[in-house]
């Protein structure tokens, strides 16, 4: 099990930083609202923070909108500032009510391959003094290596993946 507590969007422009906070209580959410109001990106920031946007594309592209990439929009003044650094971060609670939060960096210096874990509620408590490493996700071995961050991911959700047989030796 694993359930979605937080999600958060934010982009340091050249006025300023932008971004919000999508606060899930549990049970079913339903996320309503006109055309174009963010709600793809939202459910796409979730995935990408996980390391899952492959499932949207097979392409390696980031599958944020042009608000995390390229600029944001003033809506008051109609005018644009370019992205300087963007991120997502996820919080989440697996069945046993362990909670982490999942940062991941969408334009920055940092890769964009790792993944930066807070095995606590940073989100919705603050910062603590809660234990933090990068995993790495994207390249071979995510699922199977101790520093991939889908092992963790598994680990975290109590799943047992199956060993995947290998043909080339």
């Amino acid at each position: 099990m694993l359930r979605i507590r937080h999600i958060r969007l934010r982009a340091e422009t050249t006025g300023g930083v932008y971004g919000t906070d999508v606060r899930l209580d549990g049970g079913l959410t339903v996320l309503y609202a006109p055309n174009t109001s963010g709600k793809s990106t939202v459910l796409h920031a979730f995935l990408y923070a996980l390391g899952l946007e492959q499932m949207l594309s097979p392409r390696r592209e980031i599958p944020l909108s042009y608000a995390m990439r390229e600029y944001v929009e003033d809506p008051i003044t109609k005018t644009e500032y370019k992205i300087l650094q963007s991120y997502v971060a996820v919080e989440i609670e697996n069945a046993d009510g362990r909670i982490m939060t999942v940062r991941r960096n969408v334009i920055a210096d940092k890769d964009r391959r790792l993944i930066s874990v807070v095995a606590g509620p940073e989100l919705t408590e603050g910062s603590g003094d809660y234990p933090q490493r990068d995993y790495f996700v994207m390249d071979a071995g995510g699922a199977q290596r101790e520093a991939g961050f889908h092992r963790l991911l598994a680990d975290f959700m109590g799943w047992s993946l199956p060993t995947v047989k290998r043909y080339d030796g």
